[in-house]
């Protein structure tokens, strides 16, 4: 007679134990940190871009002035 293989779903997170949730909560945290950190990152690198910009057009501005 084959054996019935019973769902091990709400064992398995029986068998992790409050170490093993908090160790997940730090695992998930650090990837979402992860996601922001390069996130922000690409913010800098946008503004300072802009901001790169901003400082050539016044600089050509400010070149069209002396000329005249």
């Amino acid at each position: 007679m084959p054996r019935e293989e019973k769902d091990n779903s709400q064992d398995t997170k029986a068998q992790i134990g409050p170490r093993g949730k908090a160790l997940a909560s730090v695992l998930i945290s650090g990837e979402s940190a992860r996601k922001r950190r390069s996130k922000n990152q690409k913010k800098m690198e946008e503004l300072k871009a802009q901001g790169e910009e901003q400082i050539i057009k016044e600089e050509e501005e400010d070149d069209l002035k002396k000329e005249k």
